[in-house]
């Protein structure tokens, strides 16, 4: 005759469990506390570092069509310094590569000198637009860059007119 022990239900079995060593359910209570806290971190660190990126994203046009300003500005003076030597801004045709080699179309100025060493590129790696007589107004030149979208005419075309 085989002898049988009455068996616990689950319910006696963790009280009993609760009981004899609470101190270690607490401490694994403490430890998934933990880890949850550490997940939050995680959680709340990948949201900020994402809502920084779409910002940084928002900022960097706004820091790029900045940069194509302080080009222009650059480019302006460049221009009003070959005028002084030269009696009047390059043509169209010429271009802004007058600022950096002597023309060889009509107007071939006499007093020439080189002003840039190399023409800068738009912050998207284009090349600036110049044009002289200017559309708005035929005594001074425009400078242009593409924009973001490298396509002229476009309305996120950076536009500048002498002053």
């Amino acid at each position: 005759m085989a002898i049988r022990f009455p068996r616990k239900s689950i319910c006696e079995d963790f009280g009993a469990y609760w009981q004899n060593d609470g101190a270690a359910v607490f401490m694994s209570v403490l430890k998934m506390m933990k880890l949850c806290g550490i997940f939050l971190l995680f959680m709340t660190c990948a949201i900020f570092a994402l809502v920084a990126m779409i910002n940084l994203e928002r900022s960097s046009s706004i820091t790029e069509t900045k940069l194509a300003r302080m080009d222009f500005q650059s480019l302006a003076n460049g221009l009003k310094i070959y005028r002084m030597n030269a009696g009047s801004y390059p043509t169209t045709a010429q271009g802004l590569n007058a600022l950096v080699e002597k023309p060889t179309t009509v107007p071939i100025p006499e007093r020439w000198m080189k002003i840039f060493s190399k023409l800068p590129a738009d912050p998207w790696r284009s090349p600036y637009h110049y044009r002289f007589p200017g559309t708005k107004d035929p005594t001074k030149f425009e400078l242009s860059s593409d924009g973001p979208d490298q396509t002229a005419g476009t309305k996120d075309d950076v536009i500048y007119q002498e002053q």
